[in-house]
C-alpha cells in the first residue's frame, strides 16, 4: 500500500493511542538548532498532530504537512485549539510550501516513509540556512516480561510487522538526508499505560494490523487479550519507549 494513504482507515486509532513525545524534545532540538518560541517549524508527515503539539504547546508556530486527508483532518481536529497551528496537503518531499518559510523541519514516526535524497532537496528549499532539522521517533522498548511477548505476539500474527519494521530508519538513510554531515542523536524515556481498550486502539493505529474482517485479525487480538490478561496490573499495563531524536544541520 503506498505510503501516503496506508493509515486512513487508521486516523481515529492514531490520534487517541499513539503516544505523544517528551517535552524535553523541544528543549534538546532547541538548545541546539538556536530556534526561539514564536518562530516557525515545520512538520514533515505530521499525521494527527502528535509531534506538531510538542512543539505547539513550547510556543512555536507549526505547519503540519501531511499527504493523507484523513490523517490531516484528524490533525486539524486535534490542534483546533492551537491558533498557530495551519497544515498543508503535501509530502516530505513536495510540501508545497514556499521557499525559506521555515526555521527548523522536524518529523515525527515518519523519517522511514521519506525519500530521503528528495526530502533533503525539499528541506534545503524551504528552511533558512543552515537549515536545521530533526528527525523524531518513538521506538519500543524490549526486557520485560509484557514487552517481550508483545513483540513476539505482533512477530507471530502480524503478517507484515517483520517487513515493515525492517524498513525503519538506517544509518544510510540518516547519511543521505544529512548529506554526510555528522548528526547528534538522543534518547528520552517515554511510556504509556493502556487499558484493554486502549492498547488494542495502538495496535490498531499501525498499519501491520490486520483490520477487522481481514484473516488474522481475530487471532492477533484474542492472543494481545491473553496477553493483557497474564500481565496488567489494576486494569492496565505499560507500553515504555524511548523517544529517539536525530538532529543536524542540512547546510
Amino acid at each position: 500500500m503506498d505510503s501516503t494513504t496506508r493509515f486512513s482507515t487508521r486516523a481515529n486509532d492514531y490520534v487517541r493511542f499513539r503516544p505523544g513525545y517528551p517535552a524535553e524534545v523541544v528543549t534538546w532540538v532547541a538548545d541546539r538548532s538556536g530556534i526561539e518560541p514564536g518562530t516557525r517549524v515545520v512538520d514533515l508527515g505530521s499525521g494527527t498532530g502528535l509531534l506538531s503539539r510538542t512543539f505547539l504547546e513550547a510556543g512555536f508556530e507549526v505547519t503540519g504537512v501531511e499527504p493523507n486527508e484523513a490523517m490531516r483532518r484528524a490533525g486539524q481536529a486535534f490542534l483546533a485549539g492551537y491558533p498557530r497551528a495551519t497544515f498543508a496537503d503535501g509530502t516530505a518531499e513536495a510540501t508545497g510550501l514556499d521557499h525559506d518559510c521555515c526555521d527548523l523541519v522536524v518529523s515525527g514516526q515518519a523519517f522511514h516513509w521519506f525519500d530521503p535524497l528528495a526530502c533533503r532537496h525539499e528541506c534545503l528549499r524551504i528552511a533558512r540556512s543552515p537549515a536545521p532539522a530533526a528527525m523524531i521517533w518513538n521506538e519500543r522498548c524490549l526486557g520485560t516480561a509484557f514487552m517481550d511477548e508483545y513483540e513476539a505476539l505482533l512477530l507471530s500474527r502480524a503478517p507484515t510487522y517483520r517487513e515493515i519494521t525492517a524498513s525503519h530508519v538506517d544509518e544510510t538513510a540518516l547519511t543521505t538526508f544529512y548529506g554526510g554531515r555528522r548528526f547528534e542523536r538522543a534518547e528520552f524515556p517515554n511510556a504509556q499505560r493502556l487499558d484493554f481498550e486502549a492498547l488494542r486502539g495502538r495496535v490498531m493505529s499501525s498499519s501491520y494490523a490486520p483490520l477487522p474482517g481481514v484473516p488474522g485479525h481475530d487471532e492477533l487480538m484474542d492472543g494481545l487479550y491473553q496477553l493483557f490478561r497474564r500481565h496488567a496490573l489494576d486494569g492496565t499495563v505499560q507500553i515504555d519507549y524511548g523517544t529517539v531524536i536525530i538532529f543536524s544541520s542540512l547546510a
